[in-house]
């Protein structure tokens, strides 16, 4: 079984322990499962992209990046559009040293875990918006065709504070986490479809669990 370690901003949590870079390889084993928390999630779409081979993905990234890579990426792709999606985070190197000499890590960075939990729970839904607090941080995702298009990630005292509801894109239904629906007003005037769930309950079983 894989160790489940959670990297935030500045230090890596592992059954419910903090470590700093050096101290979190003396515990943990040679297979982890590493969600990474706290990251804005960089979005860049490529329109007219007749596939996704490999090649065609690494000439986008280099032509992008360059051969000197410090942030964590991975890409998805719209065959219907032919629009291709490059995600990227922060912290890549801090990762990658933390990585050395493991056997076997699957990295994912929340938002792509929030994404997924969603889909399975929301299966005739392919438009969206999810909104989800982990740990006073409030996460706000566009799901378009099961993709992520935008997102952005606020402190819960800021987001509480600048968040608008009647802003909110009215042409797609709302995902919200239970643990937000004091952002939902009473009244009804606001044309939303709204969907409660309960999101961060399943976030914290499986990776808050310890």
């Amino acid at each position: 079984m894989r160790d489940i370690v959670i990297a935030n901003k500045n230090k890596y949590i592992y059954n419910g322990k903090l470590y700093d870079d050096i101290s979190i390889k003396r515990v943990i084993s040679k297979e982890i499962e590493l969600y990474v928390m706290e990251e804005d999630l960089l979005i860049k779409t490529y329109d007219e992209i007749k596939n996704d081979k490999e090649d065609i993905v690494y000439e986008i990234i280099n032509e992008e990046y360059g051969s000197e890579k410090s942030a964590l990426m991975h890409y998805e792709y719209d065959k219907k559009r032919k629009k291709l999606f490059l995600y990227s985070i922060g912290n890549g190197e801090r990762i990658q040293f933390l990585c050395e000499d493991l056997n076997e890590v699957i990295i994912l960075p929340i938002q792509f875990y929030i994404r997924d939990i969603v889909i399975k729970k929301i299966k005739k839904i392919f438009n969206y918006i999810v909104l989800i607090e982990i740990k006073e941080v409030v996460y706000y995702l566009e799901i378009k065709n099961k993709l992520i298009i935008n997102s952005l990630i606020k402190n819960k005292e800021d987001f509480t504070n600048d968040f608008k509801f009647n802003e909110i894109k009215k042409e797609i239904p709302l995902i919200i986490d239970k643990s937000l629906d004091y952002l939902i007003p009473k009244e009804a005037d606001y044309k939303i479809e709204i969907v409660q769930l309960n999101i961060g309950d399943k976030i914290n079983e499986k990776i808050f669990k310890i």
